[in-house]
């Protein structure tokens, strides 16, 4: 389905994630799998920022639920647009 590039280890979990595409991340939210969010100029394992877990159950709207992420947690230091992360298991 999807090309399986580098994951990512959650260091809290142990779990994978690999990084997608908005348009990836849209279509896997509509399917109810649960999406990760983070700022694009913080990294996967920061102490501080932790990405958010959504999924479709949480909100029924991608775009107003990441709209509103952006406006609130995205700046010119975090960085100006989120990236979207799924777990590795989602993929294959």
């Amino acid at each position: 389905m999807y090309k399986l590039g580098q994951c990512l280890t959650d260091n809290a979990t142990g779990r994978m994630y690999q990084r997608i595409s908005k348009a990836s991340a849209r279509k896997l939210f509509n399917k109810g799998y649960t999406i990760r969010i983070l700022p694009c100029n913080v990294r996967f394992n920061n102490e501080w920022i932790a990405p958010i877990n959504f999924n479709y159950t949480d909100t029924s709207d991608f775009d107003i639920f990441v709209n509103s992420y952006q406006y609130y947690n995205c700046c010119t230091d975090l960085g100006l647009y989120p990236n979207y992360f799924v777990a590795c298991d989602v993929l294959q």
